[in-house]
């Protein structure tokens, strides 16, 4: 008797078949859609934050800008004896003012989280203590005490200014920060997406093995079952999906299950009696041949693997082909299985080329966010106008530069410069030959200083030079000097030629100072102490102490 239970119904292995590639397709499928969505996903949260913190940033570039004009137009009422003139600069300076106090609320409106507005609520108060000291300075020049006004604003107005400034600064670093923080949360998720899509992908792959194996053991069990039974020939016919023919040692074909028409297009009837070469080409045939007399069984011996072969159309059809050799009553039986698997092979070609197609994708848009990574880091770093560092950069730098000096002993330089003549050139001659101007004189400082020196614009026309690894001022002196011999030469701007100057003042660690912020205002005094003295010259902080 033969055990029917391992083929219940026709079409069932069929249908295995079509449920188990289904299903690889339906994971695909929902792989190459969810990596679409994330990495869109990816990008507009990751534009979204980066654009509102830039403008933010943009904001509070311009909250410092306007207060370090307030206080550049502060020194030239100051140095101004025309009471018209006067009255000229502090209309500038309460325009500078409103400025000042747009930019803020600006970035108010774009909403703040605790720790941003936290820095803003900072900075307002000190801008409360800066201000009135600001106009008691104006008020002491209106009647004539011009002495006590400059030691008001080097002593209390600029101290109090450097305070606001600073926490406009820490703003402005904390949403570097933020963008930072986006740019490591986005590769996050975006790393996390691509496991997922990993897992599935290995998943999908192992349905298909699976389903694969279940279905060629359950085919070897059922003709294993069949082969000696009385009802082999109707258990094929009526069971079997695939296409079976029995052919003998002459090649002719001597039974075939009607699956011979869905696969080949030829009617059961009328193929049998011809040679299977009608169906397998013959060299097929005999590499299978070669297979079964190598073999040592003299009983049964199977053999299988991938071939191609025509339908009755012409259409080229793929097949798995299992050949088994049957010895029965001396005379060779030969039982051949035809796996029809056109639609499989296809079905591994799409998948393969959305595979191909989801790779490019996940590749592109890695190698778009690396390139965007190392726009923003650039451009968090360095001034738009001259590319030379920015505040955030000098900062960093001037903080790793002031650990090494205390480790080793040595002593760090700070150029604080200020250009003279820069803001006549710029409204003489309009902005953009000003900017032109200032690449120039970026170019000019760095050329002289040392490869290992670094130099950032801070403000409008301000700059500081870092200067590690020294022994004495001498060589900081001879490097001020030659700085100042640059920028006293003239520039050829647009056939413009501009007269400019530079005002150097110099502090050194760890003699005027040992933190950064200590530094770079006692730099700054002594700079400004040269601007009021004569200008285009050099003065260092200890002299100012001294006195």
């Amino acid at each position: 008797m033969v055990n029917t239970s391992l083929h219940t119904r026709p079409g069932a292995i069929k249908l295995l078949l079509v449920i188990g590639f289904s299903l690889v397709l339906f994971i695909l499928l929902v792989i190459a859609l969810l990596g679409l969505s994330s990495a869109s996903s990816f990008s507009n949260k990751l534009t979204q934050t980066v654009q509102n913190n830039n403008i933010r940033t943009q904001y509070a570039n311009k909250m410092r800008n306007s207060s370090y004009e307030r206080i550049n137009l502060l020194h030239q009422m100051v140095r101004t004896v025309d009471p018209f003139e006067r009255d000229a600069l502090f209309i500038k300076f309460r325009e500078r003012g409103s400025v000042f106090l747009e930019a803020r609320e600006k970035i108010i409106q774009l909403g703040l989280n605790r720790e941003s507005q936290k820095l803003i609520d900072l900075q307002r108060k000190f801008s409360s203590i800066a201000g009135p000291i600001q106009y008691k300075v104006i008020e002491l020049l209106n009647v004539g005490q011009t002495e006590n006004a400059i030691n008001i604003l080097i002593n209390k107005v600029i101290p109090a200014q450097d305070n606001a400034i600073k926490k406009v600064d820490e703003f402005i670093h904390l949403q570097q920060l933020y963008n930072n923080n986006s740019l490591l949360l986005t590769n996050k998720e975006f790393k996390k997406s691509f496991e997922i899509i990993t897992l599935l992908t290995i998943l999908s792959i192992l349905i298909a093995i699976l389903a694969s194996g279940f279905i060629l053991k359950r085919t070897n069990l059922i003709f294993k079952a069949l082969y000696n039974s009385e009802l082999r020939e109707k258990v094929i016919r009526e069971n079997i999906v695939d296409t079976v023919v029995t052919y003998n040692d002459l090649g002719i074909i001597k039974s075939c299950n009607k699956a011979v028409s869905h696969v080949f297009g030829y009617k059961a009837e009328n193929i049998i009696g011809e040679q299977i070469t009608r169906l397998v080409s013959a060299d097929d045939i005999m590499h299978t041949d070669i297979e079964l007399e190598t073999s040592q069984t003299d009983n049964i011996v199977n053999t299988s693997r991938q071939i191609t072969s025509f339908h009755k159309d012409g259409t080229q059809i793929y097949l798995n082909i299992g050949i088994s050799k049957v010895i029965v009553n001396n005379k060779v039986l030969y039982i051949a299985i035809l796996s029809d698997i056109t639609e499989q092979i296809h079905a591994e070609e799409s998948l393969r080329k959305l595979n191909e197609d989801l790779e490019t994708r996940v590749a592109d848009r890695t190698t778009e966010l690396q390139l965007a990574n190392t726009q923003l880091k650039y451009q968090a770093n360095h001034d738009t106008v001259t590319n030379l560092p920015n505040r955030i950069f000098l900062n960093e730098h001037l903080q790793k530069t002031l650990i090494n000096a205390r480790r080793q002993n040595k002593k760090t330089a700070v150029f604080f410069l200020d250009i003279d003549g820069f803001k006549n050139i710029n409204d003489t001659h309009g902005h953009e030959t000003g900017d032109l101007l200032l690449k120039e004189i970026g170019k000019k400082i760095t050329s002289s200083l040392r490869l290992s020196d670094v130099v950032a614009r801070v403000g409008g026309d301000e700059f500081i030079a870092i200067l590690d690894d020294i022994s004495n001022t001498s060589p900081v002196e001879l490097i001020a000097h030659k700085i100042i011999d640059a920028i006293s030469t003239p520039f050829n701007i647009n056939n413009n030629f501009c007269n400019i100057g530079v005002s150097i003042g110099i502090s050194i660690y760890p003699d005027d100072g040992r933190d950064m912020d200590t530094l770079i205002k006692h730099a700054d005094q002594a700079m400004y102490k040269i601007k009021s003295t004569g200008k285009n010259n050099l003065y260092f902080y200890k002299k100012i102490a001294g006195c």
